[in-house]
């Protein structure tokens, strides 16, 4: 049994009949890492560590190829390492990587149109030599077919020398955008140039379960409203299991008033499907 629980204005829960087949996280590295980023205290705009600058904002990009010849499998990716051969100061602050999908095969700056999610964030973070291994506060499912794309940002106001790692020569699959910019963050700030050394990366994929789903959104009510006298509480339903969706319940509760069991059937398609559906209507 798989449960799923969201505390919004109330609790939503997601509860199976069937047993959900079990799997285990794996390490699939991308690249064979001959060379590394930069030299010396250069080559900032290769390296996601970039304290050369105060702010440096990276993208990397591999492709669903790539991880599928390293033996990736579709599933969720809960975490992504670097190996550092040079550790750099000073201590990156406000850090944070986010990870989205695309169908491009090569970037010349910082991809705008890609839908990221943050999945790791840290107010201060030190490289350390070695493999440096972020685990995801959120792993994101990754369907076998897309790129990904790999943002690391941080915000400094000072600045000494560049943490490297070990990288291929790879022009086209790797932006970057860095500054002195003491007084605010460019994270976010989507411009920056193409580079030619794309870190070596180990992604922690988990492969998806046969029998996998949740609450991918709460449509309704939607906060803050004033609009609360009788109002439908709908969902989205999202499917990321292996098997296509057709039955499960839903058990949704306000406050800390009794669980409600609403049973849903339909056909939610496998690894990212979604259905919308109405599971009450409630006066408040």
């Amino acid at each position: 049994m798989r449960t799923f629980t969201f505390i919004p204005l109330f609790l939503l829960t997601v509860i199976f009949s069937l047993s959900a087949s079990f799997s285990h996280a794996q390490v699939y590295t991308v690249g064979s890492g001959t060379t590394v980023t930069g030299s010396g205290n250069g080559g900032t705009g290769d390296t996601p560590f970039g304290t050369w600058y105060m702010d440096d904002q990276t993208q990397m990009l591999y492709l669903a190829s790539e991880l599928s010849a390293a033996g990736a499998p579709t599933g969720f990716v809960n975490a992504i390492g670097f190996n550092v051969t040079q550790v750099g100061s000073p201590i990156m602050q406000n850090f944070n990587i986010k990870i989205g999908f695309t169908t491009a095969t090569s970037i010349s700056n910082l991809q705008s149109t890609v839908a990221y999610t943050t999945v790791y964030s840290s107010s201060a973070y030190q490289t350390t030599s070695g493999w440096n291994t972020f685990n995801f506060t959120t792993p994101v499912l990754w369907n076998g077919t897309d790129n990904v794309v790999i943002d690391v940002c941080f915000d400094n106001s000072s600045y000494s020398y560049n943490s490297h790692t070990t990288a291929d020569y790879l022009p086209g699959r790797v932006a970057c955008y860095y500054t002195d910019n003491s007084g605010g963050s460019i994270c976010g700030v989507y411009s920056g140039y193409s580079y030619s050394y794309r870190s070596q990366a180990a992604f922690t994929i988990l492969s998806p379960y046969a029998d996998d789903a949740g609450i991918g959104a709460i449509l309704s009510p939607s906060l803050p409203t004033c609009d609360l006298d009788s109002v439908d509480i709908q969902v989205v339903v999202q499917n990321a299991g292996t098997d296509t969706l057709t039955s499960c319940d839903i058990k949704w509760q306000i406050g800390t008033g009794t669980p409600t069991s609403y049973s849903y059937s339909g056909s939610v398609n496998p690894q990212g499907g979604t259905d919308t559906v109405t599971i009450a209507n409630y006066s408040f």
